[in-house]
C-alpha cells in the first residue's frame, strides 16, 4: 500500500509529548505482528473498505489487480501483515 502515516506519526508526536510533559506515565508493553487472512479479493475489498473508513485512502485498485494476477488460477490465500505496538498509559494525578 502507498498511504501517507501523518495522522500516525502525529498522534505518537501527541503521545510524546504527554510523556515529557508528565502528564502519564508508561505502563506494559507489546509488539507484535499481526497477520490478516483473506480468502478472496472481495474478501480484501471489504477490509480495505473498512481501513479506508478511518483515514483516507488512495485507489488501490493498482494493488487489486495485483493480488488478481498473483493469484491467478490459485486458491492462494492473501495475507496483509503489519506491525501491532501496545502501550499502556497511566494518568499521573
Amino acid at each position: 500500500m502507498r498511504e501517507s502515516f501523518d495522522e500516525d506519526r502525529a498522534a505518537n508526536r501527541a503521545v510524546a509529548q504527554a510523556l515529557r510533559e508528565g502528564l502519564f506515565r508508561r505502563g506494559a508493553r507489546a509488539e507484535f505482528l499481526l497477520d490478516r487472512e483473506m480468502e478472496t479479493i472481495a474478501d480484501f475489498r471489504a477490509w480495505l473498505a473498512e481501513f479506508g473508513r478511518r483515514r483516507m485512502l488512495a485507489d488501490h485498485e493498482w494493488l487489486i489487480r495485483r493480488l488478481e494476477r498473483a493469484r491467478a488460477g490459485s486458491e492462494a490465500t492473501i495475507v496483509g501483515r503489519g506491525p501491532v505496538t501496545l502501550q499502556v498509559l497511566r494518568k499521573v494525578e
